[in-house]
């Protein structure tokens, strides 16, 4: 059995899509999210602090999960799919930290709205985190 089996899980991403076709979506969707922050909020408003940096780099390493997740869920490969859910607890807690200490600092409203959707995000991520996990459940059961 895995690490995750007492993890929520669910039987539906959606309501109504399989749980192979929610797990590529998730995959997708963290390719989607790179792309709306890199062309809409980071350019813009990216100077060197260390958190920053840290984020793009955090950014990229979704990237790169995302596109693996996507592999793993064509080839039905649960070890990079156990792959993905470690590092994936990763990232969201580095953003839960990120976004506490950007909200900590913002000082202008345009600061909080960007803040908020990323927090809309971490909370879609750890949705698709439940339905990976319960993919890769499938995946390991079966």
């Amino acid at each position: 059995m895995s690490f995750f089996e007492n993890a929520p899980q669910c039987s539906f991403c959606c309501f109504c899509i399989n749980l192979r076709n929610g797990a590529f979506m998730m995959g997708l969707f963290e390719l989607f999210v790179f792309f709306v922050y890199w062309k809409l909020d980071f350019k813009e408003n990216f100077n060197a602090t260390n958190w920053n940096v840290l984020f793009l780099i955090d950014r990229l390493f979704e990237v790169i999960l995302g596109t693996a997740l996507i592999m793993a869920v064509i080839k039905k490969n649960s070890r990079i799919i156990l792959f993905y859910l470690f590092s994936e607890i990763i990232c969201i807690i580095f953003n839960v930290a990120y976004i506490t200490q950007s909200f900590a600092r913002a000082t202008t409203p345009e600061n909080n709205t960007s803040n908020s959707f990323f927090l809309f995000v971490i909370f879609f991520s750890l949705y698709g985190w439940c339905v990976t996990n319960s993919y890769y459940q499938e995946l390991v059961n079966y």
